[in-house]
């Protein structure tokens, strides 16, 4: 199925145009990340790597979250609770690397990549409270595919889409670009 899926997704839209952003309404009618998934994963400790989490704050700045020692583990392990702590707080929840934690996004992960050549795909799960802010403007050299699954969240995207990231950091708000497209999914 997913294989079919995709195919679509291709031969009408990514072969007749390069891609920046991609939006696709309703494409998946299953949830596959849900808060009862994030947090399976947030408590596994053996298999969870601490540079797969990070959290965006109020001021809209990525930081990962402290590491602590357990009895159990050799290793340092992400602490689980200041991630539970800074989400209660409106903090955004990243989970990178997610196409290697659930099987059906392995499976589409793997379908792409089989229809692209030279395609190197993985799933990057982001998740917030209704007041929790993702991150500021910035520019993504891969193409990228975003799929909503629950909730809400508004997308602009600009035309400057190569500008200096330095330069992007630098700006005061979005009124010197240029709008290409913006909606809400």
């Amino acid at each position: 199925m997913m294989n079919q899926l995709f195919q679509k997704i291709y031969d009408e839209i990514i072969r007749k145009e390069p891609l920046r952003a991609f939006f696709v309404k309703e494409l998946f009618k299953e949830v596959w990340v849900d808060w009862k998934f994030l947090e399976n994963k947030l408590n596994d400790f053996y298999h969870l790597e601490p540079d797969k989490i990070e959290l965006i704050n109020r001021k809209r700045e990525k930081y990962f979250p402290s590491l602590k020692t357990v009895s159990w583990s050799n290793r340092k392990v992400v602490d689980v609770e200041e991630v539970f702590d800074a989400v209660d707080k409106n903090h955004s929840l990243v989970l990178l690397g997610a196409s290697r934690m659930h099987p059906s996004l392995n499976e589409m992960c793997q379908a792409i990549e089989k229809q692209v050549p030279n395609a190197a795909v993985d799933v990057h799960v982001y998740c917030g409270s209704k007041k929790s802010k993702s991150f500021n403007i910035h520019c993504d050299y891969a193409d990228n595919f975003i799929v909503q699954q629950t909730g809400r969240s508004h997308w602009k995207v600009y035309k400057e889409y190569s500008l200096d990231m330095n330069e992007l950091r630098n700006l005061e708000n979005d009124k010197k670009l240029s709008l290409d497209f913006e909606c809400t999914l």
